[in-house]
């Protein structure tokens, strides 16, 4: 069911904005009252951190996924793309970086796209370059981590050549490449380009700020809660390191615009495994599996998210110890 303008939708943003705005009006006083606790106050150290970092880039992500929801139809997509099968994934796969939008708004964009009839293999190639490629997201990797500009060029290049190499895998079967039924996404609203454009704001809004806060809680937690000696013992050993981050990245479901800071907060851990992190995030998450289920129906998304999570774990691994060895 298509959203309609006045919607419960307009009220929950609302509702995110004001615990937002009082958060921070507050912040000096929940502040005071966690001093007397120091796990409390280390865990709203590391909260805030995160969460101040990547708001910003969580707005910029939003403004631009909700402009590209507003006024590129997936008609567009398909005149610019070039016809060769191969040709378009590997286009497919650059858009990510001239059409920045996050998980939420490349969903729609690519389900239009294979409406549109540019087959399978290219629109998956945007489906997983876009969140993780675009100009944004590489901007916040190089500000969460100041002295290693490398992991965000590292990001960039093995998430692009993961786009590629899935969507060529997909586009090689011409059964795989008729697009089933598409579910309806919250961003496709009928009405102007103002209609469609807050309609994508508000549902973008809503989903990454959420999950920025319950990723931001998370590693808050987790330096808490776990025993320093434990995530050292982890972080000590290369292979659970690379395995424990791509289970969190895969279960916090954190935006991309914001996971790089979630990254950074886990010290411990090499520099290889928070590039795991990096490349399987905006791939491979909760949240992306269901939106893939409705694009592409159970069995496919099966196949499909178990392949892209072989593949991204692979090849961030391998650009990581190309670049980072086994430490930081």
């Amino acid at each position: 069911m298509r959203p309609q303008a006045g919607s419960v939708r307009v009220s929950s943003v609302w509702v995110f904005t004001l615990a937002l705005l009082l958060f921070i009006l507050f912040a000096d006083q929940l502040s005071g009252a966690f001093a007397a606790h120091p796990a409390l106050a280390e865990a709203a150290t590391v909260f805030s951190g995160i969460f101040v970092q990547a708001i910003p880039f969580v707005a910029l992500g939003v403004l631009v996924s909700a402009l590209i929801a507003a006024f590129l139809p997936g008609d567009d997509l398909r005149k610019l793309l070039p016809a060769g099968r191969r040709a378009r994934v590997l286009a497919a796969g650059l858009a990510g970086v001239g059409l920045p939008a996050c998980e939420c708004a490349s969903a729609p964009i690519a389900s239009r796209m294979l409406d549109s009839g540019v087959g399978r293999g290219a629109a998956i190639a945007f489906l997983l370059s876009a969140p993780a490629i675009n100009p944004v997201v590489i901007a916040a990797t190089f500000v969460a981590f100041p002295d290693r500009p490398q992991m965000a060029l590292c990001r960039f290049a093995a998430s692009l050549l993961v786009a590629w190499l899935v969507g060529l895998v997909f586009a090689k079967s011409s059964a795989e490449r008729e697009p089933p039924p598409n579910a309806a996404h919250p961003h496709e609203v009928a009405g102007s380009w103002s209609d469609r454009f807050l309609a994508a704001a508000q549902a973008d809004l809503l989903s990454s700020g959420s999950f920025l806060v319950a990723g931001a809680a998370f590693a808050a937690i987790a330096h808490v809660a776990l025993p320093p000696s434990w995530l050292a013992a982890l972080g000590a050993s290369l292979v659970p390191a690379i395995a424990a981050m791509a289970v969190f990245a895969v279960v916090l479901s954190v935006c991309s615009e914001a996971d790089a800071f979630v990254a950074a907060s886990f010290t411990t851990m090499p520099s290889t495994a928070q590039l795991v992190f990096l490349v399987v995030s905006p791939m491979v998450d909760l949240k992306l599996v269901a939106m893939h289920v409705g694009m592409f129906g159970t069995k496919f998304t099966a196949r499909l998210d178990a392949v892209v999570l072989a593949i991204a774990v692979l090849m961030a691994a391998a650009a990581g110890l190309l670049v980072f060895g086994g430490g930081r």
